[in-house]
């Protein structure tokens, strides 16, 4: 009931000098989030600068009230959205990247969204918008997607798409990433995409995190395809979390090793002063090791360096013991 009080409250019109809305992690249901996005469509709150929904449920209804108060420029002075957490369906994203494409939302800085989509539509919908980000998002600083896909079937060319949207091109005035990556085929989508899209300035701070489903890597080779255009340019760190790989087996881990010693030393992770191989198991962090290695060589076969790398962790004892070291 309280995300119903509190919309009927902004209903009177006696909150129209609201700046800014923060309900995150509140569980108000869907009929609730419904009746606290009523007021926004109404334009009860135009001068609403921050809306922070994360945590609470948005059905269809929801997301479609609010996308409707963006296309109608009901909230133009946002400046930050944040929303997702439970918001489930293609048709949610798809709404909301409808308002975020409507060319209402100029002074828009900060973007977060979590959705798990169906089939692709909500990832391609927001391609979209982000290919054009330029005209219709053009203070757009900082960028957070988290998000799932539950069939591979029709995904791949969405996501493909939004790994080229991914772009200095498109967003030139984008300072921070934050990226769920997919481990999964849906990864190899998204990297090719990237590279098509030319890449990102190392102006950007990425932090590209890793969505793992089901028992699949191949994704990681996305990654790597991405990493070697430039996707963790203005990353500081990179950490190769146990939970995140665990058991990835020997070609990921040398794929992924050869993708950081291969981008370490032909300039695309120029700002890198640390790599944490975490607790990986002893065969993968060898094989990881060994793709560095390799990938060091296959760059510059004369001999080449992390031009910032200082420190380099592993938490693995058994490794003292291998030949390969």
């Amino acid at each position: 009931e309280g995300g119903k009080a509190l919309g009927k409250a902004m209903g009177t019109g006696h909150l129209s000098e609201l700046r800014s809305l923060n309900v995150k992690s509140c569980e108000f249901h869907a009929e609730g989030m419904e009746g606290l996005l009523v007021p926004l469509r109404e334009g009860k709150a135009p001068l609403i600068e921050n809306l922070d929904l994360e945590g609470n449920s948005v059905d269809n209804r929801g997301s479609n009230i609010l996308g409707e108060a963006m296309r109608d420029g009901k909230v133009s002075r946002l400046q930050k959205l944040r929303f997702g957490d439970t918001m489930v369906g293609s048709h949610v994203a798809c709404a909301l990247g409808s308002g975020l494409g409507s060319g209402k939302l100029l002074f828009l800085e900060s973007l977060s969204l979590e959705w798990t989509d169906d089939r692709g539509e909500g990832v391609g919908t927001l391609a979209g918008v982000l290919e054009r980000s330029r005209e219709i998002l053009p203070v757009l600083k900082s960028l957070e997607l988290k998000f799932r896909i539950d069939s591979n079937e029709g995904a791949w060319g969405a996501t493909r798409a939004l790994g080229r949207s991914l772009s200095s091109e498109n967003i030139p005035s984008l300072r921070h990433l934050y990226l769920w990556w997919p481990f999964d085929q849906i990864g190899e989508a998204l990297g090719e995409g990237f590279v098509e899209g030319g890449g990102l300035s190392q102006h950007v701070d990425s932090d590209v995190r890793f969505c793992r489903r089901g028992d699949s890597y191949v994704g990681v080779r996305g990654l790597v395809m991405a990493m070697k255009k430039g996707i963790m340019q203005g990353a500081k760190k990179i950490s190769i979390d146990y939970m995140g790989f665990l058991n990835m087996g020997l070609e990921i881990a040398r794929c992924l090793g050869e993708g950081i010693g291969m981008a370490g030393v032909t300039g695309f992770l120029p700002l890198v002063s640390g790599l944490d191989f975490g607790v990986l198991s002893s065969p993968d962090l060898v094989a990881l090791l060994q793709g560095m290695a390799e990938g060091v060589a296959a760059a510059v076969p004369s001999g080449g360096r992390f031009p910032s790398l200082k420190e380099i962790s592993m938490r693995c004892p058994s490794l003292v013991k291998s030949p390969v070291l």
